[in-house]
């Protein structure tokens, strides 16, 4: 009639349950580094994507200019 648990069975229940714990915190520390690690690569694309865009701005704009220049030196 006695329903409950040892004192074995509790301490085994305990020592899964701190397993589980640290298992648990283990699978956050890696999610959470490769979040970070995601980021990272994330900004670096952006900022390599952007620096590309940029450059072809740039490129436009110096033929632009080039393309007054001449027009400028056409009319005097």
């Amino acid at each position: 009639m006695n329903d409950l648990p040892s004192i074995t069975q509790i301490q085994t229940n305990i020592e899964q349950l701190r397993n589980l714990i640290d298992n648990l915190g283990s699978t956050v520390n890696q999610q959470h580094q490769t979040l970070i690690t995601t980021r990272a690569e994330i900004a670096q694309r952006a900022a390599a994507q952007s620096s590309d865009e940029l450059a072809r701005l740039l490129v436009h704009v110096r033929r632009n200019l080039e393309d007054l220049e001449r027009r400028f030196k056409e009319q005097q």
